[in-house]
């Protein structure tokens, strides 16, 4: 794990926390992304939030008793990246 420096500052009614590019490019994050935070032993913890990806969806949709017929009524979740039209 790697060490490197962030700043805070004031950001209209709360503050806002830079981070480097290395650690941007390191964690793949791109603006909007949101980030999962926790205190822990006086420690600030971000993670990426992550999501399950299509084919981890499909086998779900399947295992909740989804079948091709229901396909359009199936709860998918909001559009990303390339899905956005």
């Amino acid at each position: 794990m790697s060490e490197n420096k962030a700043r805070i500052f004031k950001s209209d009614a709360s503050h806002a926390v830079t981070l480097p590019d290395s650690v941007i490019k390191e964690l793949n994050l791109k603006p909007g992304d949101v980030l999962i935070q926790e205190v822990r032993n006086n420690q600030i913890i971000l993670k990426k939030e992550s999501h399950p990806n299509f084919s981890e969806e499909w086998q779900q949709f399947f295992e909740q008793g989804g079948s091709y017929e229901d396909y359009e009524t199936h709860q998918w979740g909001e559009a990303s990246e390339r899905e956005k039209w």
